[in-house]
């Protein structure tokens, strides 16, 4: 648990196990600081809910350089998958923004669902291939290639052949085909 041989206050360090898992509680459980403290106490590791609070904010300072190196990342890829979905934040009303290829994904959590909020992950002048669904904010990123999302068009045919009647299935049904040839 301890991670040096400080005595006093400094005595008091988490090592990187019991800070896992007090983050995991914290953050994934919903547990307050004061009850993942509670079970670490339980589990052998003697730790305050402050001493938690602390290194929970160091670490994500810590992670900013990681943050924007993963940012970096996928702005230098040659196709990225943009998407955004709503997000609560004490309670208000948030957008939780993701991007993400095959190697990294990032997240960030906005105010709202505009072209700048998009910008907080991927830059005005992206160039590779966006993979996206109809939401007009995808559209401003204009030196990009568009691709629309395989599984909306697919959804999107779904829809037609259950909605339609027989006289007009045909064009969704051969678009169905096309798609799934393709994939």
């Amino acid at each position: 648990v301890q991670t040096s041989d400080a005595f006093g206050a400094a005595a008091s360090q988490v090592g990187p196990n019991a800070m896992s898992l007090a983050t995991w509680l914290h953050y994934a459980m919903r547990l307050s600081f004061k009850k993942s403290a509670a079970v670490l106490g339980h589990l052998g590791v003697p730790v305050s809910a402050g001493a938690l609070c602390s290194g929970a904010q160091a670490t994500g300072t810590d992670l900013v350089p990681i943050r924007q190196e993963i940012v970096a990342t996928l702005n230098d890829s040659k196709v990225v998958v943009p998407d955004e979905t709503g997000w609560r934040v004490g309670g208000d009303k948030a957008w939780l923004w993701v991007v993400t290829n095959e190697g990294a994904t990032a997240y960030n959590v906005a105010q709202g669902r505009g072209f700048d909020d998009a910008k907080a992950l991927l830059n005005e002048d992206f160039s590779g291939v966006i993979v996206r669904d109809g939401w007009i904010v995808y559209r401003q990123f204009s030196e990009a290639t568009h691709q629309t999302c395989s599984a909306l068009l697919l959804r999107r045919c779904h829809e037609l052949l259950t909605d339609n009647p027989d006289w007009a299935r045909s064009i969704p049904r051969e678009v169905k085909e096309i798609l799934m040839a393709g994939l």
